[in-house]
């Protein structure tokens, strides 16, 4: 199943913020969201993936400072 890569950077607090979010098609024709599924198929919602897989973060950067609500 296709699902999104969300790109983090990691606050002084301790707290992530994203900073990118894309998806990553899983290339099978099963899955709704990918883009090898026929858009015309014919029993979708019971043949094929109706849902992406939980995202999957990934911390990309520090900061020294805090994010904008430990910051207040």
């Amino acid at each position: 199943m296709c699902y999104r890569d969300v790109k983090c950077v990691k606050h002084s607090c301790g707290h992530e913020s994203p900073v990118s979010d894309q998806r990553v098609d899983c290339n099978s024709d099963k899955c709704r969201y990918s883009s090898s599924h026929n858009p015309s198929c014919a029993n979708c919602t019971a043949t094929c993936k109706q849902w992406l897989r939980p995202a999957k973060t990934t911390v990309t950067s520090q900061s020294p400072t805090p994010c904008s609500t430990c910051h207040r």
